[in-house]
């Protein structure tokens, strides 16, 4: 004979006890009773949120000091004793932090305990909330989960900053415990950032303009997740870009995430999906996407356009040296909005720089364009290098001049330094080595007095026939008589 169980819902309310309808009170004892018992069950607590560790523990620490104004911790039991309640020290900016409670913790009204933990998941380490509690008291567990979530939306410590980690330590191991460090943007650097009027606008259309109007382009409908290559010569200035980034991002409530080792790249994309609308900026990408296609190249591929990065405000901003050696996989339309050739500065950006590094010294109405001409297509570094050097062409030209002010630099003296510094990078250029055979070279050498033979009797001054200088036969010339 099959035995009959009552299955039947217990709800709280403000009214009367109310027993189903052909219940006997005996059955609807009995069943308040099992009900009773599933209550008082202790259960096993252990819910991951998703985010970066610190901020979890911080986000987890403000909701309990929200709802119950304080927050009690006690020893974990152990098989060697009790281990004491410690305190975790979270970064909340460059110069503050906040001491957070890591450790078994009481609730109050809640039977039983939570305790932080954490896991490795997907290559890093999660929060992890774990403990143990009384069945009954499951539903307020679960509002504490939700409201973390919610907390970490708006009070997140590391949304809206600028900061670098490492994921990767020197020697290849990962890094169980990233430590976020957060950047001291230079705010100035953003009026030093000097492009052609070309590199410019495709900068400011591509990379800014999303940033700084974000709501609007939202509205438009522009994709939400980006691609930004950023190719040319060492010391162009894509390096002083990531700062400026760094710096709109912030203020415009974007986080940025500078990724200091390409091969950290896939790490860092996964992070920044739980602090967007965000901005990851990674130099010298061809350290990982060039050469033979294989399983790491896939990786970063998957999570730049892959599912793990649909509905998700990301902007991605890459650079490198070497465009050329860069895999076609990522070259491709839909991985990279735009590839923008960061080129130096042309004549009339170099005058803007010669004017920048001048610092007040060069008057606005000074002419400085044959200087801007000799400096068209040098890297910032070596403008600057030019200005400073023209000050002392400056006190040649004036050597009555006591102070510096408006004026004291002339074009004069910035064609003056130009000539010198070109003269300075001629004689310092790489020397390409000879590696050709003595033989090819011999052959070389005959071949060129050849042809400076046949250019010599073509204007009727020499002769030939005669002894090499260093007594081989040879073509050579000779003066005639």
């Amino acid at each position: 004979m099959v035995k009959k169980v009552d299955a039947v819902q217990v709800v709280e309310h403000d009214g009367p006890i109310s027993v189903p309808k052909g219940m006997s009170l005996s059955r609807a004892i009995k069943a308040l009773e099992d009900e009773r018992t599933h209550r008082e069950t202790t259960v096993g607590i252990r819910a991951p949120i998703e985010g970066f560790l610190p901020d979890v523990a911080h986000a987890f620490f403000q909701v309990l000091k929200k709802r119950y104004g304080w927050v009690h911790n006690k020893p974990t039991p152990g098989f060697f004793g009790d281990t004491p309640p410690t305190m975790l020290t979270v970064q909340t900016g460059l110069t503050s932090h906040v001491e957070v409670p890591w450790g078994r913790t009481v609730v109050p009204g809640v039977e039983g305990f939570l305790e932080p933990g954490s896991e490795l998941h997907l290559g890093r380490i999660r929060f992890v909330l774990g403990g143990e509690v009384k069945r009954k008291h499951e539903d307020t567990v679960k509002e504490i989960v939700s409201e973390v979530k919610e907390f970490l939306k708006t009070g997140s410590v590391f949304k809206g900053q600028a900061f670098r980690l490492r994921w990767i330590n020197d020697d290849g191991s990962p890094v169980r415990m990233p430590e976020p460090v957060f950047i001291d943007i230079n705010r100035q650097l953003k009026h030093e950032l000097v492009f052609s009027a070309e590199v410019e606008h495709a900068i400011q259309v591509n990379i800014f303009t999303p940033i700084t109007r974000t709501e609007l382009v939202r509205r438009l409908g522009v994709p939400r997740k980006r691609g930004i290559l950023l190719s040319g010569r060492y010391g162009t200035g894509k390096s002083m870009t990531s700062t400026v980034v760094a710096d709109e991002a912030t203020t415009h409530g974007w986080t940025f995430l500078l990724c200091e080792r390409a091969n950290e790249l896939k790490e860092m994309l996964r992070l920044a999906r739980d602090y967007g609308p965000a901005v990851v900026f990674c130099e010298d990408i061809d350290r990982v996407m060039s050469g033979d296609r294989d399983m790491s190249m896939d990786e970063v591929l998957n999570v730049i356009d892959g599912v793990e990065s649909k509905n998700v405000e990301l902007m991605v901003i890459l650079t490198t040296n070497h465009v050329e050696e860069i895999h076609q996989a990522l070259l491709r339309p839909g991985r990279l909005d735009a590839i923008i050739d960061v080129k130096p500065p042309d004549s009339e950006a170099a005058e803007r720089l010669m004017r920048l590094y001048g610092r007040g010294l060069i008057a606005d109405g000074e002419d400085i364009g044959e200087a801007g001409k000799l400096l068209d297509g040098q890297i910032p570094s070596f403008i600057q290098e030019v200005v400073e050097k023209s000050k002392l062409a400056a006190v040649y030209r004036n050597p009555d001049l006591e102070e510096w002010g408006p004026g004291a630099i002339r074009g004069v003296d910035l064609v003056s330094a130009a000539h010198t510094m070109q003269n300075a990078q001629a004689l310092l250029a790489e020397k390409v080595p000879d590696t050709r055979s003595e033989q090819v070279k011999s052959a070389q050498l005959l071949a060129d007095g050849h042809v400076e033979a046949a250019r010599i009797r073509a204007r009727g001054e020499w002769s030939v026939d005669g002894d090499m200088p260093d007594g081989k036969k040879g073509v050579i010339a000779e003066r005639v008589a």
